[in-house]
């Protein structure tokens, strides 16, 4: 899953505020290079940001919700 630039700004924000270790390097780094997110990588990303509760103006929540709906559906095994 590749991320538009509003959508990496908020996960690497996101990432960045949560304690990072070695799995949140590669994935900051694939974010920071547009590179394509996916497998066991996507499926961390989505279960850190719902184990965090963010606080965000109105419209940063919806953002984070559709967000988390994209990488839900692509996350998830079929």
């Amino acid at each position: 899953m590749r991320f538009n630039d509003n959508e990496t700004q908020l996960l690497l924000h996101i990432l960045k505020t949560i304690n990072p270790h070695s799995t949140f390097d590669l994935l900051i780094e694939k974010l920071e290079l547009n590179e394509y997110v996916k497998g066991r990588l996507l499926n961390l990303l989505f279960t850190e940001i719902t184990k965090v509760n963010f606080v965000f103006n109105d419209a940063r929540d919806i953002e984070i919700q559709i967000l988390l709906k994209k990488i839900k559906f692509k996350a998830t095994p079929r």
